[in-house]
């Protein structure tokens, strides 16, 4: 039977023509070019003739809508209720930022399905078969049953769980227990995250929230036409909705994400003390110096193993405020964890998601 068979990966700078090519040696290659390296790519060897297409590069849009089916295959695939197993590979496909169709396979073909293995493991990816999902190891992580293998998932890597084992470490010191089995958070070969110019129009869109529902004054970028212009398109349906309404409650909670921001931008030194309220005074004067220092493509973020360190922290955070009721130690407070989680998730891109879509729960 010949079917598409998806490989998803979370890697974004690893082209597969290169990774075919270390796969098949000699392999006769017939690829039609495209925007962003191929469009498709033939690969032709003894016993092997396959056609495979990038969906991954050459349209984000695309991109998305293969990734929100993937993550609608792992839920139907569980109907009686989430598993880990399905957590976790809900949680890997919805950081793919690479998908590709392997056309014309004969998934019964003992060469094929060892291409498809390989390949996946080259790439960190999993495969999507017509009865399931199955990792580089051939082994099910969902089948058509829901199902799954002893063991089976997207692996994981040593430095995420090494980030895990420290956030536990300083949790526990604020009077926070997380147990084993909660999802990691990506590992820096995976993560993507947004530019320093993103990020810094989101905070001012933020702020904008802030400003025009709270009375603050206007910053000195939001002097300048094109940069006001950017951020009344960058508002969300939810910021729109509370500046119309005048609810500041919705804008006193968007400070929480600005300080996140903030941090992700180096701007701030810390998220401490964890989980409590931030200086609001003093992220927007951090803001206005930061927006005022040149033109906003300027910069970087900070390095990626602290955001990550951050993100897990506050994930862990999050799984805990639901496992307590609401209730976290003192000065902690559950809304600055959600929000906090939630730029801190957008900043690596998470899902591909807008603002108002991002999760705040663990």
């Amino acid at each position: 039977m010949s079917v598409p068979v998806l490989v998803a990966s979370p890697l974004h700078d690893q082209p597969p023509a290169d990774v075919v090519a270390r796969l098949v040696p000699g392999a006769r290659t017939e690829i039609e070019p495209g925007p962003f390296g191929w469009r498709s790519l033939r690969l032709v060897a003894p016993g092997l003739d396959l056609r495979l297409r990038d969906t991954g590069l050459a349209d984000a849009a695309q991109l998305r809508e293969r990734i929100a089916a993937m993550k609608r295959d792992v839920v139907a695939l569980t109907p009686s209720g989430p598993t880990a197993p399905a957590f976790r590979l809900h949680r890997f496909v919805g950081r793919a930022r690479h998908v590709v169709d392997l056309e014309g396979l004969q998934v019964q073909t003992p060469a094929h399905q060892s291409f498809v293995f390989d390949y996946a493991r080259l790439v960190f990816g999993v495969a999507k078969f017509p009865r399931g999902f199955v990792d580089s190891e051939a082994r099910w992580i969902l089948d058509a049953n829901g199902r799954t293998a002893d063991g089976a998932g997207p692996r994981e890597v040593p430095e995420a769980r090494a980030r895990r084992a420290r956030t536990i470490e300083s949790l526990a010191r604020v009077g926070v227990r997380i147990p084993d089995g909660l999802s990691l958070v990506e590992s820096e070969r995976e993560a993507l995250t947004c530019s320093a110019a993103d990020a810094k129009r989101r905070a001012l869109a933020l702020y904008r929230t802030f400003r025009e529902t709270c009375g603050a004054p206007e910053l000195a970028v939001e002097h300048d036409d094109a940069v006001a212009a950017y951020v009344e398109e960058e508002l969300t349906p939810r910021e729109r909705e509370a500046i119309a309404k005048g609810d500041r409650s919705h804008a006193g909670m968007g400070v929480e994400a600005l300080w996140a921001l903030l941090f992700a931008l180096g701007a701030v030194p810390s998220l401490a003390p964890l989980g409590a309220d931030c200086d609001a005074e003093a992220a927007l004067d951090t803001l206005d110096a930061l927006t005022a220092r040149g033109p906003l493509d300027d910069g970087s973020l900070r390095p990626l193993p602290e955001i990550l360190d951050a993100l897990d922290q506050h994930q862990c955070l999050a799984w805990a405020l639901a496992d307590r009721r609401g209730a976290l130690p003192a000065p902690m407070k559950g809304y600055v964890v959600q929000m906090r989680l939630r730029a801190l998730r957008w900043v690596v891109m998470d899902q591909f998601a807008e603002w108002d879509e991002v999760a705040l729960d663990a």
